[in-house]
């Protein structure tokens, strides 16, 4: 009986360790979203020309709700690719307000990787001048290589201003084209 009762408690454990959930932290995104309220929104155009084949964005972020536990992003893409204008439709999702804490890089995996240089930019929007943060870094991926440049504000409701790629049969362009903060 006693082993019964053993062999019982086991297996009751192993089942209960399929619970233990990974360390969570606070969600960056969910922390910069938070900050606003219902109805803020934000708009960015990217332009993107490869081998000679253009196509035009334009994808809207609204912030629809935000509590303690998560922010609903509803997003709107219109898309013009060859002449055609496509519209999808809205695509809504959580953002949680915590998520699993990311595994730490192994060194091995960045020691060759080129050093990003950062700065600092203002880019003006409707009028309106930001001051940015700025990575710049270098590609070299299945033989491409190139550049990427970003201009982060915290002033943006998801913070992207704008963003260069470049590489000998890519360019492409993203900029933020209107924002309300609510």
């Amino acid at each position: 009986m006693k082993t019964a009762y053993l062999a019982f408690a086991g297996l009751a454990l192993l089942g209960l360790s399929g619970l233990v959930r990974a360390e969570t932290i606070d969600n960056p995104e969910y922390k910069h979203w938070s900050q606003y309220k219902a109805g803020t929104w934000v708009t960015w155009k990217q332009t993107t020309d490869a081998a000679g084949n253009k196509s035009v964005t334009e994808t809207t972020l609204k912030l629809v709700e935000v509590n303690a536990d998560k922010a609903v992003i509803e997003t709107l893409m219109k898309m013009e690719v060859a002449g055609q204008k496509i519209e999808q439709p809205a695509q809504k999702r959580d953002v949680p307000a915590k998520i699993e804490k990311p595994a730490p890089v192994k060194q091995e995996e960045v020691k060759d990787a080129p050093k990003p240089k950062e700065g600092e930019d203002t880019v003006t929007v409707a009028g309106k001048a930001l001051k940015c943060k700025t990575i710049e870094t270098t590609l070299d991926a299945a033989g491409q290589k190139g550049t990427t440049k970003a201009w982060t504000s915290d002033e943006v409701p998801g913070q992207m201003v704008k963003s260069e790629t470049k590489t000998p049969q890519v360019t492409m362009t993203m900029e933020l084209v209107g924002f309300e903060k609510k």
